[in-house]
This record gives C-alpha cells, sequence and structure tokens, in this order.
C-alpha cells in the first residue's frame, strides 16, 4: 500500500511458487491484475518450519519512497480448517484489505542500482 490513499497493490506468493499481482483503486475496489514481472520464490523448510522469501522488481510496487506492507497468510491446518495471520488484524473478522492491516513500513532504496526489495515471511 502507498503511504497515501486508497490505492494499493496485493502480491500472493506461494510455497508452490505460483504467485498473483492485482491492483485495487480503493478498499476491494478494482482488483484488476497488475503488470509485474515473476518474482524470484524461495522457500525453506527446516524442521516444523516454512520459510517463504519473495524478491520482486521495486519498479512493481506503487511510486513514492514510503511504503506501509501487510504481511499476511492464511494456512490450512491437516484437518482442512483455515487459521489466518497478519502482522495485526482490524477489528472483527480477518480482513487483509483493511488499512489498518498495513502496519510495516518498508522505504524503497534511495540508490536506483538496488532495484529489488525482499520481503521473507518466517521467524
Amino acid at each position: 500500500m502507498a503511504g497515501k490513499g486508497p490505492g494499493y497493490h496485493e502480491f500472493n506468493f506461494s510455497p508452490s511458487g505460483e504467485w498473483a499481482a492485482t491492483a485495487f483503486t480503493g478498499y476491494r475496489d478494482g482488483g484488476l491484475p497488475a503488470s509485474a514481472p515473476a518474482p524470484g520464490i524461495v522457500v525453506r523448510r527446516r524442521g516444523e518450519r516454512l520459510e517463504l522469501e519473495a524478491q520482486m522488481r521495486a519498479g512493481c510496487l506503487p511510486p513514492g519512497r514510503s511504503l506501509r506492507l501487510g504481511l499476511s497468510a492464511v494456512v490450512e491446518e491437516s484437518d482442512a480448517g483455515l487459521t489466518y495471520w497478519a502482522l495485526r488484524h482490524p477489528a472483527g473478522p480477518p480482513d487483509f484489505h483493511h488499512a489498518d492491516a498495513f502496519v510495516l513500513p518498508l522505504e524503497r532504496p534511495a540508490s536506483p542500482e538496488v532495484d529489488t526489495l525482499t520481503a521473507g515471511v518466517g521467524p
């Protein structure tokens, strides 16, 4: 999500290597495929821990230096139940599109030579 304004981009990364990029003009509004080159996705399994690292071109993100990131996951348990994980859940049922879920500040690299951003999920 850009630092200001209602628009945001959603990037979905799966341990299977599948991914999707979607652009929204406002809260759940738009939902059109966003143009983005394929990210680099690395998955590591360490014991009972699963780590996913996604690396993408900085140009895929909305313009501006200051961004807010909302990391979230939907996990299917072995009994087919779903659990919802996020840095912050807004009040009410899980809603990864709510502006209150975008809590992690992300600064674009100042150097034009650095053109990728990496976000990882895992302890």
